[in-house]
């Protein structure tokens, strides 16, 4: 068995726990291997986001927590004051602490995408029954895991964001949607 030297950079024996020498070979692989030190490959958008995130909080804007839960029923969640767990999606720096909320739901696209990355369960409840955000100051004072665990709620200084009066988000029905976009082209296919 011939071996090409310049496909295979390694070969060496290795002796298994039955006594057998068994052949090990190890590839190079296709192209160089990327330097340890460049950047990773953020998207510039991420990159920019981040960057207006630093200057925000760098001229003097606070920084919060964003979270995410499913929205309860009239008390028919299964924490002990009948809600859902709130779950962490990332942070937003505003300059001026009134707008948070407003901040918030301009922002719900790309919250909404890290909510589903990271905890996909949240998915299936987004429109039934439905999910709310809530936030607080990120550097705010957390509890020890000594209140914790003395029945503490280490999520009571969440603040639930509420929509402003005129800005109720458009609730998105796929049926009526697709027959929308049935009914557009059907009318479109007649005007030919």
């Amino acid at each position: 068995m011939a071996t090409n030297l310049a496909t295979w950079s390694t070969m060496r024996r290795t002796a298994t726990k039955s006594g057998r020498s068994v052949c090990v070979r190890a590839s190079k692989g296709f192209g160089n291997r990327p330097d340890p030190s460049e950047k990773s490959r953020r998207r510039p958008m991420q990159e920019k986001q981040s960057q207006q995130f630093d200057e925000v909080v760098s001229g003097g804007g606070k920084a919060y927590a964003v979270f995410v839960r499913i929205r309860g029923r009239d008390g028919s969640g299964p924490g002990p004051s009948g809600t859902y767990q709130w779950f962490p999606v990332g942070s937003i720096a505003v300059q001026d602490e009134t707008t948070i909320e407003t901040e918030i739901f301009n922002a719900e696209k790309p919250l909404l995408n890290a909510a589903f990355k990271m905890y996909p369960q949240l998915a299936s409840k987004k429109n039934d029954p439905g999910l709310e955000y809530g936030f607080r100051l990120r550097d705010a004072k957390q509890m020890s895991e000594r209140e914790i665990r003395a029945g503490g709620d280490p999520f009571a200084n969440v603040v639930v964001a509420r929509r402003s009066p005129g800005e109720e988000q458009k609730q998105s029905n796929p049926i009526l949607d697709a027959m929308g976009k049935f009914e557009k082209w059907v009318v479109q296919g007649q005007q030919k």
